[in-house]
């Protein structure tokens, strides 16, 4: 074999790794597919955070119910994904929100009550705005026999 030929060989042996390492780079179709879904989910989450950053005042106020939104989004998504690795990511991330607003504190819904920004406040059941009303109420009460002592 001459040194031309042992050359050529090496040049195709290199080439050939080449190829087998790109190959395993190029994503397949189902994996384009998660990765399409995955932004899907994750689109909430951008708007979310284009719509606090861009607020001149953002407050506790406006976070419960873009929360709620997204726990929302979360739970109508999920049944259109295909992809396990989507899924366990959905179910993760709607884990790690319930497991800290589930249950959102009076003082939190007060907040959201009084910003007028979200006057409406239909992202909470019809008991929670009575019982977020009561308690509004209440603290008013208090503070008032407070400040007249």
């Amino acid at each position: 074999m001459c040194l031309a030929d042992n050359l050529q060989q090496s040049i195709n042996q290199q080439e050939s790794q080449d190829k087998m390492k790109i190959l395993k780079l190029i994503l397949s179709v189902n994996e384009w597919n998660s990765l399409n879904k995955l932004a899907q989910l994750l689109l909430s989450f951008a708007q979310t955070t284009e719509y606090i950053e861009e607020s001149q005042y953002p407050t506790l106020g406006m976070m419960i119910p873009t929360i709620i939104k997204v726990s929302h989004h979360l739970y109508n998504f999920y049944p259109r994904i295909t992809s396990v690795i989507v899924k366990a990511c959905c179910i993760k991330i709607n884990e790690s929100i319930l497991s800290r607003w589930s249950k959102p504190l009076p003082n939190s819904l007060v907040t959201s009550f009084l910003d007028m920004r979200l006057k409406k406040i239909n992202f909470i059941t019809s008991s929670k705005k009575i019982e977020t009303i009561i308690y509004l109420c209440i603290s008013f009460s208090i503070q008032k026999q407070l400040t007249s002592i």
